[in-house]
């Protein structure tokens, strides 16, 4: 039910920034109001997501309009993301209590049962060492999840919005864009300072993830870029998500990437 829930809410966000995107927000109002509606009472059961997810997508559909470039849609994104999660922390805070509470109970069962089934296993050091190893849980850590968890979808619906408008009026247009999306320097030292400043304030070093989405992004897009200028197989991407995945360096790696696409461009020898 969750998943079906979550999928609805990214196909149905797709829909409303495809429209954004071809006519404008106002021409999107008659869509995202029943939308608004439906998520709304998602929200009150418990699931906040869907409604987080459509106010995030519409508001980077319409920067995506405004400004016609990725790259600026990608570095406002984080922002919409965190303010929205500020206000649920302040003004919904005992909406977050409640799946605080929840999320705290939900999190025991799983230490229980993941001590049961060690004992039986006779691993249950290594079971206890995982266990230690486990964030606690406060408002702020739950809410950088949820918020995490939003933008992702958020994107996901967007990058889906387009793909249909490309195929309808611009086929390859997408492919196009993303295989040249860049990060300029504006970009990176903003996105680098707020991901600083998430890191030394006590409690939300957990929200510098939503700052390094953008990094990732590009990176994702800089190899596929690369790998269709050298016309790598299908392979090489399969063989690149798998290292994303399971290698957690790879992300630093990827920003470390990034940086040095905006200083010398490594798609353009590459096509020469």
């Amino acid at each position: 039910m969750m998943l079906l829930t979550l999928l609805i809410a990214v196909l149905g966000s797709a829909a409303v920034a495809l429209v954004i995107l071809r006519s404008g927000i106002s021409s999107a109002s008659k869509y995202v109001l029943p939308l608004l509606i439906v998520s709304s009472l998602w929200a009150v059961k418990g699931n906040i997501v869907p409604l987080s997810t459509i106010i995030a997508c519409v508001a980077m559909a319409q920067i995506l309009r405004l400004s016609r470039s990725w790259n600026v849609m990608l570095c406002v994104a984080p922002f919409i993301t965190a303010l929205w999660a500020m206000i649920l922390v302040t003004a919904g805070s005992e909406y977050v209590s409640q799946l605080l509470l929840v999320a705290e109970q939900a999190l025991e069962s799983f230490k229980s049962q993941l001590l049961a089934s060690a004992s039986e296993a006779g691993t249950q050091a290594s079971s206890e060492q995982l266990i230690a190893q486990i964030p606690t849980l406060d408002a702020n850590y739950l809410v950088a999840n949820i918020a995490l968890v939003q933008q992702m979808l958020s994107l996901i619906s967007i990058f889906i919005a387009r793909s249909w408008q490309s195929k309808l009026y611009n086929p390859g247009g997408l492919q196009q864009e993303i295989h040249q999306l860049r990060l300029t320097k504006v970009n990176i030292l903003v996105l680098l300072l707020a991901l600083i400043a998430c890191s030394n304030i006590e409690g939300y070093q957990h929200w510098g993830w939503l700052f390094l989405m953008p990094f990732i992004v590009a990176g994702i897009a800089l190899v596929h870029g690369i790998i269709a200028i050298k016309q790598f197989g299908t392979q090489w991407l399969i063989g690149f998500y798998v290292l994303l995945i399971s290698f957690a360096p790879t992300i630093p790696l990827l920003m470390l990437l990034v940086m040095v696409d905006n200083a010398v461009d490594l798609r353009r020898p590459l096509a020469g």
